[in-house]
């Protein structure tokens, strides 16, 4: 298989996303609807009518969305379409609220969490699909883009509600008082996103993926309060999908499981260097200098983690694109892997093991007497190995914890 091509543009304007749709050499056909997030009101990083507008009246399509389930100005259809119109959406298409007059079910193959997944009835009318997506933060998924946009996007309310309750209740507000793993709501999300890309296959539909990376902030587009973006703007991205549309060894299934399938390993990776070590050990220094009295312990921690946290998304982003499927055996590397593990493990356990000695201090009053001398345990604790005391009660709760032991 050759590898894919990317299509990558750092500029961001009407011209370049049409281009860049071009490039694709793709024959629309039917009626086309294109899948694009009409912005909470309050937002501002949603995709503009300058940017968007031309490229939507060339392919001569109707804007598609799904009320929230979420209390706002999107959560009912007649608001839904007030918030469209604010934010010039209708000024150069129809708006079609796909879950206006109801939703179906189409299957899940093979998911953990979901059965099946809950759309907008009005998607059957459409033969062609665009996934438009607006790349960003989001606080519970941690970047949507068009994976989210193909998955929460589509689903009507109770569909959102499923998914985000990992596939335990549809019913609102009790998707909201459901407790599970961050980890489980992005495997849901994947399986809702390829449930969707199955039934276009399964149904003779054709789709289309497009990101623009503009206005990119930590919060999603659905925040009323989003807040003001945090890196420069990236440019416009459309890879892997299009290789199959210009007819490239590529099948719908191979595309939907590289996006499911990776999703778990790589998780694993990033959640052990970045949550199990790199996080504790900022915390760490960041606690012992709040513990001595400096305001600057907390700020620290925010700071840097911070930094690393969008020096590290910016950085593995263009990797990911620039080597494209090969990515994963670069990451996934044994020994390069085992030799970061090992370096940062080694780190940590020296920050955690400095943190033990300076914030937990236990002593013991044992002496002995030995003619006139006076021989405090304490003192030769303290000589030994300083902080020992410490160090055991550690170990001894971390063995507790480990055996589940109540003390």
């Amino acid at each position: 298989m050759e590898k894919s091509k990317v299509y990558y543009t750092k500029k961001i304007s009407s011209d370049s996303l049409i281009k860049i749709f071009n490039s694709l050499g793709v024959t629309l056909k039917g009626k086309v609807g294109i899948k694009v997030s009409t912005g909470e009101d309050g937002a501002k990083g949603y995709l503009k009518k300058e940017l968007i507008a031309p490229f939507v009246k060339i392919v001569n399509g109707t804007i598609i969305e799904c009320n929230t389930a979420y209390s706002g100005k999107r959560e009912f259809t007649i608001d839904h379409l007030k918030t469209a119109e604010k934010h010039g959406f209708t000024e150069y298409a129809q708006v079609d609220i796909m879950d206006s007059d109801g939703e179906i079910r189409i299957p899940v193959k093979k998911g953990t969490h979901l059965k099946y997944d809950i759309i907008g009835s009005h998607f059957e009318n459409y033969d062609t699909i665009i996934n438009l997506a607006h790349g960003k933060g989001h606080k519970m998924g941690g970047f949507g883009a068009n994976l989210k946009n193909q998955s929460i996007g589509i689903a009507s309310r109770n569909g959102k509600a499923y998914i985000h309750s990992c596939g335990q209740t549809e019913k609102l507000p009790d998707a909201w008082n459901v407790k599970y793993e961050q980890k489980d709501f992005i495997e849901s999300m994947a399986e809702a996103a390829n449930a969707v890309s199955d039934y276009i296959k399964d149904n003779n539909k054709q789709i289309v993926y497009i990101t623009v990376m503009n206005d990119i902030s930590v919060d999603c587009d659905c925040d009323k309060n989003q807040g003001d973006p945090v890196i420069n703007d990236l440019g416009i991205v459309a890879s892997l999908e299009e290789e199959k549309a210009n007819g490239g060894d590529i099948t719908a299934e191979m595309i939907s499981d590289i996006k499911t399938g990776l999703m778990g390993p790589i998780a694993g990776i990033g959640d052990t260097i970045t949550q199990g070590i790199v996080k504790t050990v900022l915390l760490a220094i960041g606690l012992d200098m709040a513990a001595n009295g400096s305001v600057m312990g907390p700020l620290f921690f925010f700071i840097t983690y911070t930094a690393y946290i969008l020096a590290i998304g910016y950085f593995m982003f263009f990797q990911g694109y620039k080597f494209g499927q090969s990515a994963y055996d670069k990451i996934s590397d044994p020994k390069m892997f085992r030799k970061i593990t090992d370096c940062m493990s080694i780190l940590g356990l020296t920050v955690a093991g400095t943190l033990i000695y300076t914030t937990l201090s236990i002593t013991t009053p044992l002496s002995f007497t030995f003619g006139t001398t006076v021989i405090k345990v304490q003192d030769l604790f303290d000589t030994l190995v300083p902080g020992l005391l410490g160090i055991l009660t550690t170990f001894i709760v971390y063995m507790c914890i480990k055996k589940n032991i109540s003390i």
